[in-house]
């Protein structure tokens, strides 16, 4: 499954809404200050906003492997939804 599409390197790239992007992303952003406790929700930067609402207290998606790898730009993605 394919989540948002970003220009990686002037080649067009998609967040990929897989099982190892799910895996780097639930060991990274389960110790987010914003993260909802009760969610098993991941991956917002390619499946979009959470359900549920959001306390902005610090965001770390920047230091995330998945935000490396497809050259993401901006942060809270469990709030705004994926970067278009």
């Amino acid at each position: 499954m394919v989540g948002t599409k970003f220009n990686l390197g002037g080649e067009e790239m998609s967040v990929e809404d897989n099982e190892d992007n799910i895996k780097i992303c639930k060991q990274y952003c389960g110790d987010c200050p914003s993260y909802p406790q009760g969610t098993d929700e991941w991956l917002f930067c390619a499946k979009g906003k959470c359900s549920k609402s959001i306390e902005r207290q610090g965001c770390i998606c920047p230091g995330c492997d998945v935000y490396e790898k497809y050259d993401l730009s901006t942060t809270y993605y469990c709030d705004v939804g994926a970067e278009e």
